[in-house]
């Protein structure tokens, strides 16, 4: 509740100045934290803003990128498969040549929508892919991303 609180005052402050980048930023976390707190259809509006924010600028960023990953499991928790297997792909596209941690965090992403459409083995070889890159640059296990890998490890091995 606290960091709704403070996401939701960073929203307001970010619409009193003039910055896409930042103004996408906060906008993309928030819809972030309502993903986590299973409010899905908010979410999935405030994270499909943040990238319309960012992209309406002349040069699309890393801001709006990161968060490919999670309005496409906003949009595979509501049923639209095909836009999230989209998404996840442009997102892919954009990411695996510029920044291998957003990359690998957005294999995590994969790895859900694909477990929430039924494919258990494509889901393992998707985080099996994060999994090696967390290894090959050493994350420690509180990293962001290894933590996340645990969660999507740990829901493969519930669904199956």
């Amino acid at each position: 509740a606290e960091a709704l609180g403070l996401l939701t005052e960073a929203m307001g402050l970010v619409a009193q100045v003039d910055n896409r980048s930042l103004a996408c930023m906060v906008r993309g976390r928030y819809g972030e934290h309502l993903l986590a707190t299973g409010r899905v259809p908010e979410a999935a509006e405030e994270l499909d803003g943040a990238i319309a924010t960012r992209e309406a600028s002349d040069v699309p960023g890393l801001e709006s990128w990161m968060f490919y990953g999670s309005l496409a499991v906003a949009r595979a928790r509501l049923g639209d498969f095909d836009a999230a297997f989209s998404l996840l792909a442009q997102g892919q596209d954009l990411l695996r040549d510029t920044h291998v941690t957003e990359y690998a965090r957005i294999l995590c992403r994969r790895c859900e929508v694909q477990r929430l459409a039924g494919d258990a083995e494509a889901a393992r070889t998707s985080l099996d892919a994060a999994a090696e890159i967390a290894d090959a640059h050493g994350f420690e296990p509180a990293f962001r991303l290894s933590r996340e890998i645990a969660e999507q490890r740990s829901g493969l091995d519930e669904a199956s």
